[in-house]
């Protein structure tokens, strides 16, 4: 396992190798696919769409990860509002996400209906490079952001995709909000709640 001496908080430096690993960890994932159907396409164009969101999160909330960038967790703080995007945000999106812009603006509508108001910290994201599942890097770096919203009396939300994802969610404390949301193709996405101490 990585000792969590290893994890630390992204800066801008490393938003590029950050993007990047977190575009392999999502490759094969559900919510990736519906995305950009065309795999080749979808290696190329999920790290530009991933640095616009990690970018944002560096100044507007944490991003942490490991010194060889093994694994990535992405929080937004929504326990005050979040800036509106700089001038520029909308056309690099468009930029990143090419011919599947209206898709990515679909999960974004979804996710942003079904979004709490209640404060919280906002998981956005969280991936582990292949080659490094199943080493518990994902739960420690999971630990740590929690147990600091612990501290400070914070809850924290999250949406999954993945039966995996939502199983170590529910040991950590998060709980199910409701029924899943949908995308076309029949992916669901449960949304899941988290009370400051799980």
């Amino acid at each position: 396992m990585t000792s969590r001496n290893s994890i630390r908080l992204a800066t801008a430096a490393d938003v590029e190798a950050v993007a990047r690993s977190l575009a392999i960890a999502f490759q094969d994932e559900p919510v990736s696919r519906w995305l950009v159907p065309d795999p080749v396409e979808r290696a190329e164009l999920r790290p530009g769409q991933l640095t616009i969101l990690i970018e944002r999160a560096i100044d507007h909330g944490a991003v942490y990860t490991t010194t060889e960038h093994a694994g990535v967790i992405v929080w937004l703080d929504r326990t005050r509002p979040i800036p509106a995007p700089p001038a520029d945000h909308r056309a690099r999106l468009a930029r990143a996400c090419g011919r599947w812009i209206d898709r990515f603006d679909h999960v974004h509508a979804l996710l942003d209906r079904h979004h709490p108001t209640a404060p919280h910290h906002y998981l956005a994201v969280g991936g582990v490079h292949p080659d490094h599942r199943s080493t518990g890097l994902h739960t420690a770096m999971l630990r740590v952001h929690l147990e600091l919203l612990d501290r400070n009396g914070i809850a924290s939300y999250s949406e999954v995709s993945n039966p995996v994802v939502l199983d170590l969610a529910q040991r950590h404390g998060y709980r199910r909000m409701g029924d899943p949301f949908t995308l076309p193709d029949g992916t669901q996405l449960w949304p899941v709640w988290r009370p400051p101490g799980g």
